[in-house]
């Protein structure tokens, strides 16, 4: 008993030490490089695909567990097993970009991200609170023996639940940092990873402990090390197979815009700003527009005017492309007012209003007829409205901004409010 507890906290101060180097490279990357953390954190890169494969690398231990050792085939091992299938599977919505499944109308409808899984439904909620109280909870009985808790206890040694092992408790007790403390923003897949290998390293140590020929005392860290060597190849290759640069650009956008601005971080959100630049593929059609808004609260005008410049010419190209609508001519406006030029600025306002007049018909019709799906079009409505209620107050016509904005009203207000 004493080999095996020294044993175990030599185990727990090691991977602690591990963790304390995971949180400074953490915190190194979301200061000293914004673009690589943005990396980490966005989904389908190889953080989020190393959660899937850590909790399916988990479910083949755990597996093979059960498979060897009778003493593994308990109740709680079996829902040990599914719990770490479903929440690796969720967490690349089953698949669906591997596969190629198109989300169906009611994920659209209900999901939060519109993809194809249940935990961004917009009705399934405090998942996350749950999990990570579940989470504080089962660590904490892991450290305290059983007989000191009565009957509650021996209900625990009945079932045969099994505990989180000193390795593997750092990982959790990180997890649980990042979660509850809020430490850095958008953080959420990290500690997800975090707590995915905590599973992973439950499973083996079940491998180990249960059997005739168990042995508890062994070091388990070269089996840990090639579990997490296959875990990285497995993660890097399908995120290199299978990225979605949308949701990275998107992420992108976000701390560039707001996440590091609103900490005060101006020299992180530039470099983001810069990358993006840099990035024309991950770009939206107001990246270049929110960059020079950034460098003008900064003094640096000159430097405004050109990446406003550069986002009129190349709005104008994208027109010719075939992209014309009513936003396309709305940002364009903007651009144009940015600049102080009036007679451009109007010209786009009357067309932005044209075809989001054509646009809001089709709409309000595929409402009608049912042939959309009435969420997902009355959120274009929204944008719709609010757009053009601006662009008439804009040109002169306040009763015709007067009469979308009681129609954006009637829908919930502007978007984002």
């Amino acid at each position: 008993m004493t080999a095996r507890f020294s044993t175990g906290l030599r185990s727990f101060i090691f991977n602690s030490g591990i963790c304390a180097v995971l949180f400074g490279v953490i915190l190194a990357a979301y200061y000293l490089f914004p673009v690589q953390y943005v990396h980490l954190i966005a989904e389908d890169t190889p953080a989020e695909y190393a959660t899937t494969t850590a909790y399916l690398a988990g479910c083949l231990l755990l597996l093979w567990a059960m498979i060897r050792n009778r003493d593994a085939r308990t109740m709680m091992c079996a829902l040990l097993l599914l719990f770490m299938f479903f929440v690796g599977m969720e967490e690349i919505s089953w698949g669906q970009r591997i596969i190629g499944i198109e989300t169906s109308d009611f994920f659209m409808e209900h999901n939060h991200q519109r993809e194809f899984n249940l935990h961004n439904l917009s009705f399934v909620r405090y998942t996350k609170m749950i999990f990570h109280n579940g989470m504080l909870a089962w660590l904490l009985l892991s450290w305290i023996p059983w007989s000191r808790l009565g009957a509650f206890g021996r209900l625990l040694g009945w079932l045969k639940v099994p505990k989180i092992p000193p390795h593997a408790a750092p990982y959790c007790i990180l997890a649980l940092l990042f979660a509850y403390l809020g430490v850095i923003p958008k953080s959420e897949e990290l500690n997800e990873l975090l707590f995915a290998f905590g599973f992973g390293l439950v499973s083996l140590d079940i491998l180990y402990t249960t059997g005739p020929k168990s042995s508890p005392g062994r070091s388990q860290l070269i089996p840990s090390l090639v579990m997490v060597a296959a875990v990285v190849v497995s993660a890097v290759a399908l995120s290199i197979r299978w990225p979605w640069p949308d949701v990275l650009a998107s992420r992108m956008n976000l701390f560039a815009v707001k996440e590091y601005p609103r900490h005060g971080l101006d020299v992180q959100a530039e470099k983001v700003f810069e990358y993006l630049v840099a990035t024309p593929q991950l770009r939206n059609p107001d990246t270049l527009y929110n960059y020079a808004s950034f460098l003008r609260k900064r003094g640096e005008e000159e430097r405004a005017q050109s990446l406003i410049s550069m986002a009129i010419e190349e709005k104008k190209k994208r027109i010719a492309g075939g992209t014309e609508n009513g936003t396309a001519y709305y940002r364009m406006a903007n651009f144009y007012a940015s600049l102080s030029r009036r007679a451009e600025e109007q010209r786009a306002l009357k067309r932005a209003i044209e075809l989001y007049a054509a646009e809001i018909r089709d709409l309000e019709q595929g409402i009608r007829s049912g042939k959309m799906i009435r969420k997902v079009a009355e959120t274009r409505l929204r944008y719709a409205y609010d757009e053009i209620a601006d662009a008439y107050e804009r040109t002169g016509n306040g009763e015709s901004a007067t009469k979308y904005r009681a129609l954006l009203e009637g829908l919930g207000g502007a978007p984002g409010k």
